[in-house]
């Protein structure tokens, strides 16, 4: 199975960057509907939406990166990934906050979990976790100047918990 995925894509100087979006040079892609996906091959798909990981606040935020959790039913498959900005995180711009990185993870039952963003034939056996996560966009503008309407929509889409909420933007929100 190869699958390019989606990824939230940096925050613009009028607006929120775009969330869960396919890159432009992945040519002609489509979003693989999970019902074709565990039809065809061997993976049962527990969880594919947008995460909850820090990165991209600002006045305008970076878009949202998604998590896809492939749970393994053959004895044996691998995997290889190809993940740009695995260490270095997209930027953010006029003082807007860092997006996040793109990494897979390996979630074994009996083992350490693996993490990384590169990686060849990395073998997995039946009942692994496959987690693989995109990046959020970098933000554009300073937190502080985000307006309380726009945070507040973004906890209730999601894209954000009340935690981070008085985390970045700590101006706007009320501790209690």
């Amino acid at each position: 199975m190869v699958q390019p995925l989606v990824g939230g894509w940096g925050a613009g100087h009028d607006k929120d960057g775009e969330s869960g979006q396919f890159c432009v040079g992945n040519g002609e892609t489509s979003n693989i509907p999970v019902e074709l996906t565990e039809r065809c091959y061997e993976v049962f798909v527990e969880h594919y939406g947008f995460h909850h990981e820090d990165g991209g606040a600002g006045r305008h935020c970076g878009g949202r990166g998604v998590v896809l959790d492939y749970r393994i039913l053959s004895p044996k498959a691998w995997v290889s990934t190809f993940f740009g900005r695995g260490i270095t995180p997209p930027w953010g711009i006029d003082a807007g906050l860092e997006g996040s990185c793109n990494y897979a993870e390996i979630i074994r039952a009996d083992a350490p979990t693996e993490r990384f963003s590169r990686a060849n034939r990395v073998a997995l056996e039946e009942g692994d976790l496959l987690r693989l996560v995109t990046a959020n966009g970098g933000g554009w503008g300073p937190a502080k100047a985000r307006s309380l309407e726009a945070i507040q929509d973004d906890i209730k889409n999601e894209y954000i918990s009340i935690e981070q909420a008085r985390r970045y933007y700590p101006d706007q929100m009320p501790l209690a």
